[in-house]
């Protein structure tokens, strides 16, 4: 059953290189490489060029870089694919180790797992080495807290975090996710451990107990502090952090896909957002007694921001998993317990060809041609007939024009929506034309626009296609059109 859901995990994990924000990882990473340093300035594009940023994405853009470029994009794909497969299934047998549930609800978690992982694409992004940190600080935050919650913290476990840190605030910037999860651990720990005040006649005997929580103590705030600290060991020091806090500015997060609200437009992804904040909600609900108070309020932190956010329903499921297992680990056994032993064999090879099918028929990701989506051609022909000058482009194709065709420096791409010097944003400038090219439109003459790729059925396209607009379609496919300013 293992190695079958080890293998679905891996295909249904998979994913080509086709996320918007693949192309400039990959040629960050591979600056850094060719030239042994880390790129500070901004060469991709014509708009900002002078913007210094902090990239919290280095050390994870270096390995998709190098594991791309050596091994080929498919055995790439495979090698994270299988990672963080079998990272998964570890995480769910680990958090369910020692509670009352039968195999079935291991596989459901994992199951839950992959399907998030999927629709995030997490596998060719920097938030792949976030997803496998964000488990594996779990294991080790519930998993102390499951064995010693009557005493000390485990040391020998505990001070593997700032190395984790260390690592983390390096390869994506989620690490301050992972610091918040951690801080309200110790927090919750420290009241826990606090130092008893027995009667004077006790006084000897509990000497050991209160030299243990005071060691305790001290070792909780050692761990928290150093994990902290850590985090400022990286090529900008504070001014990651710096840069981070800069660009929390509200704006982006009301205008990138991921970052708003879930909407009925991707109606599968609906179904499954519905299905999976109810699960972790539920079972959130129901299993509170029997879980930490420092879980309960990361775990509850995250779900209402997945209300208003998308992105963290993938970090409210990782963290559910083992509220999930707690609610549900005792109806399932009393329910197995009620079926005959050869009813649960029948439903355990039902499950088993389930898996198999359903492997079977995802495996067709593989053919998938990921530049399909992408305006190949319509940059192919914008170089054959030498058009030239500053190009507005769609956001999304702006990472796959940094991959493969860097000579054509992007209007905006998916670096710049928190990129902001003052009251000036090239992310807003975009918004606002886009959205209302016909009053905006000087903002395309006060950045010097001479083309535009935009998507072909777009309502922006639509605009330029007017005859009053000052633009002239030149090319088009079923993918992108291109237009040239019209000479007076």
């Amino acid at each position: 059953m293992l190695a079958l859901l080890f293998v679905f995990g891996i295909l249904c994990v998979f994913k080509a290189p086709g996320d918007p924000d693949f192309g400039w990882h990959y040629k960050y990473g591979e600056y850094i490489v060719q030239h042994g340093k880390i790129l500070r300035q901004n060469t991709f594009s014509y708009t900002f060029t002078d913007y210094k940023w902090a990239n919290s994405y280095w050390v994870s853009q270096v390995v998709l870089y190098l594991t791309h470029y050596y091994l080929g994009s498919l055995v790439a794909g495979l090698l994270f694919a299988a990672t963080l497969s079998a990272s998964t299934v570890f995480y769910v047998k680990a958090v369910s180790k020692n509670s009352r549930s039968t195999i079935l609800l291991p596989v459901l978690s994992a199951i839950l797992l992959f399907i998030e992982f999927s629709d995030n694409g997490v596998t060719n992004r920097p938030m792949f080495f976030s997803t496998l940190f964000l488990m594996f600080l779990v294991v080790i935050l519930f998993n102390d807290f499951r064995e010693t919650s009557t005493k000390p913290p485990n040391p020998a476990k505990l001070l593997v975090l700032p190395v984790l840190f260390l690592i983390w605030a390096n390869a994506h910037a989620d690490f301050i996710l992972g610091l918040l999860v951690l801080g309200l651990y110790v927090i919750d720990r420290m009241i826990m451990t606090r130092v008893p005040q027995p009667p004077q006649e006790w006084a000897v005997r509990s000497g050991t107990r209160s030299e243990e929580a005071v060691a305790s103590r001290l070792l909780l705030c050692m761990v928290g502090l150093l994990s902290i600290a850590v985090t400022l060991i990286n090529p900008y020091g504070f001014g990651l952090w710096q840069t981070l806090l800069k660009e929390s500015y509200p704006y982006q997060f009301s205008h990138i896909s991921e970052w708003i609200p879930v909407n009925t437009n991707n109606l599968y992804y609906f179904i499954v957002y519905c299905t999976a904040l109810g699960l972790i909600v539920s079972a959130l609900i129901g299993a509170h007694r029997r879980l930490p108070s420092w879980y309960i309020l990361a775990l509850g932190a995250f779900c209402i921001a997945s209300v208003r956010s998308q992105y963290f329903l993938r970090i409210a499921v990782i963290v559910g998993i083992p509220a999930f297992i707690a609610f549900w680990g005792n109806p399932l056994l009393n329910l197995r317990n009620t079926l005959s032993a050869n009813l649960v064999k029948k439903i355990k090879a039902g499950l088993v060809a389930l898996l198999a099918l359903s492997t079977l028929s995802i495996s067709t990701v593989f053919l998938t041609d990921v530049e399909q989506k992408y305006p190949k051609d319509a940059l192919d022909f914008a170089l054959a007939n030498n058009i030239k000058g500053n190009v507005f482009n769609y956001y999304g194709w702006g990472g796959y024009m940094i991959w493969k065709y860097p000579q054509v420096k992007t209007f905006v791409d998916g670096r710049m929506p928190s990129w902001r010097e003052g009251n000036k944003s090239v992310f807003e400038d975009y918004i606002k034309v886009t959205n209302a090219p016909k009053k905006n439109s000087k903002i395309l003459s006060d950045y010097g626009v001479s083309w535009i790729l935009c998507p072909k059925d777009s309502e922006f396209t639509k605009f330029l296609r007017t005859s009053n607009s000052g633009w002239k379609e030149v090319y088009s496919d079923d993918v992108a059109s291109v237009f040239g300013i019209m000479c007076l």
